[in-house]
């Protein structure tokens, strides 16, 4: 009778030790729960959240963007696991890829990769890949996960794609999956910057000026008139004036006088 209750209390400890050594890992960091980490590759269910950048900015825009189809910016595509660890990436060894299709309307101008992933909040792991393909109307992102059993091993792991973007015109919105839609407004504004250079070339002894009118989008009868003022210039007379550029649709007149000249542009695009 004391045999066997002895055999019994053994069998109980035994028990318990294995429970326990399956519930806490041995490498400081919760593992991944391997059935909810099988799937297919495409991690649009993970999309989080998508910010937009004026270049140099590191503020993102407003919920609504209003954008200009001549200008680059930047954008993170930012996707994460679930808090509660019942969604997670498809990392097995064999197959590391991942899948992410752009909505129409977005133009990858440049791709900055590899990128840094985070995990348990706090630590980074690098060399995880990826690149953009031109399929039709739109761009598809292919990438492959870093080869880490620590990657794999732990929850919460998150990820920004980061791209330099143009956009294309007549866009409404925006609609990148997982419910993210982007409501998008266009800067229609057409104007004319005007720029001044100089410098004075003593081999010829002549005053040498370039004046660069840049035209955003189309805009008529653009008038351009440079007047030398100062001492420096008196009794000076122009030479000559040489007229030229790109995107010029329109008839381009203009007259030289003693202090400077003046133009008319009928149209630039």
């Amino acid at each position: 009778m004391e045999k066997r209750r002895e055999r019994r209390v053994l069998a109980l400890i035994l028990a318990v030790l294995m429970v326990v050594s399956l519930i806490i890992p041995g490498s400081g960091y919760t593992p991944r729960n391997v059935a909810n980490a099988a799937g297919e590759d495409d991690i649009t269910s993970f999309l989080k959240r998508v910010d937009l950048y004026e270049a140099g900015s590191t503020t993102p825009k407003d919920v609504a963007w209003l954008i200009d189809s001549e200008k680059t910016y930047g954008m993170h595509v930012n996707f994460a696991e679930s808090d509660a660890g019942n969604k997670q990436f498809h990392m097995d060894p064999d197959n590391r890829t991942f899948t992410y299709a752009f909505p129409a309307g977005v133009k990858i101008t440049q791709v900055h990769s590899p990128l840094t992933i985070l995990i348990n909040d706090s630590q980074s792991i690098g060399g995880t890949t990826y690149a953009p393909t031109l399929v039709g109307d739109h761009y598809e992102i292919t990438g492959t996960f870093a080869d880490s059993d620590e990657l794999r091993d732990s929850r919460n792991v998150k990820f920004y794609l980061d791209f330099d973007v143009q956009f294309e015109e007549n866009i409404v919105e925006l609609d990148f999956g997982n419910n993210i839609k982007v409501p998008v407004e266009y800067d229609m504004e057409s104007k004319v910057t005007v720029a001044k250079t100089g410098f004075y070339d003593t081999n010829d002894g002549k005053a040498h000026f370039t004046v660069t009118a840049t035209s955003k989008r189309t805009n008529h009868n653009v008038e351009i008139k440079d007047t030398l003022t100062g001492t420096a210039y008196s009794g000076l007379t122009i030479d000559s004036i040489t007229s030229g550029g790109t995107d010029i649709s329109g008839s381009v007149t203009s007259n030289v006088n003693a202090s400077g000249f003046f133009m008319k542009i009928s149209d630039t695009q």
